[in-house]
């Protein structure tokens, strides 16, 4: 028991951390698309973060979550 508590504390302290990060980029007007595998990568980590949380918490994402069209358009401009 002890170790699946080690390793949920660390899976959600690493969740946690991609949270922070993006959050970080956002507030001190940093770049966010200057890597977007990486802004993606973020994102579905995000995503996995949430249904830890609530599984129910991604599907009411879904309608107010404009990541990918935000996303085709920043490949657009810089691809």
């Amino acid at each position: 028991m002890h170790i699946t508590k080690v390793l949920l504390n660390t899976n959600l302290k690493a969740g946690l951390d991609v949270e922070t990060i993006a959050c970080n980029r956002i507030y001190h007007y940093e770049p966010i698309f200057g890597n977007l595998q990486d802004i993606e990568n973020q994102y579905k980590e995000m995503v996995t973060f949430l249904t830890w949380l609530d599984t129910d918490l991604p599907k009411l994402l879904t309608d107010i979550d404009r990541f990918d069209d935000i996303l085709k358009k920043a490949r657009a401009i810089y691809t």
